[in-house]
């Protein structure tokens, strides 16, 4: 069965605690995640939601690409950064044409080297853009 066509309507996830935000949108055949605040042990159960059900709502639609926007992150927890993790190796152990791309945008150093380890543990899906500049 092949992907479904780029319109495809998704029920996209967002997340609202005391310090951590998250939103997506669908734009043609990608999703764009936006984040904002601090992914901490408080967040952490959200967070956790928040990746499974984008990782759902890509396969469902079919998206090419998932569009993670760090750059409002003021922390992130080791703990969350695990959860990353977990669901970037998921999308890397996808076949095609499931699999889908996972662009990690961020800004200043601290993000770029945080972004660029997830990168290195599913380099055939992730690729990491740094201050409009990929890294």
């Amino acid at each position: 069965m092949g992907r479904p066509g780029p319109f495809s309507l998704v029920m996209l996830p967002s997340v609202q605690t005391v310090r951590f935000g998250a939103a997506a949108r669908q734009e043609s055949t990608k999703l764009l995640v936006f984040l904002r605040g601090v992914i901490d042990s408080e967040a952490e159960p959200a967070w956790t939601a928040f990746l499974s059900a984008i990782h759902a709502e890509a396969l469902k639609a079919g998206v090419r690409s998932v569009v993670v926007e760090f750059s409002s992150v003021e922390f992130i927890m080791s703990v969350c950064i695990s959860r990353m993790l977990r669901w970037l190796v998921a999308v890397e152990e996808l076949g095609q044409p499931q699999r889908y791309e996972v662009v990690l945008r961020g800004r200043g150093k601290a993000q770029e080297r945080t972004l660029m380890a997830m990168h290195r543990l599913a380099p055939e899906t992730s690729r990491v853009v740094i201050a409009g500049r990929a890294a």
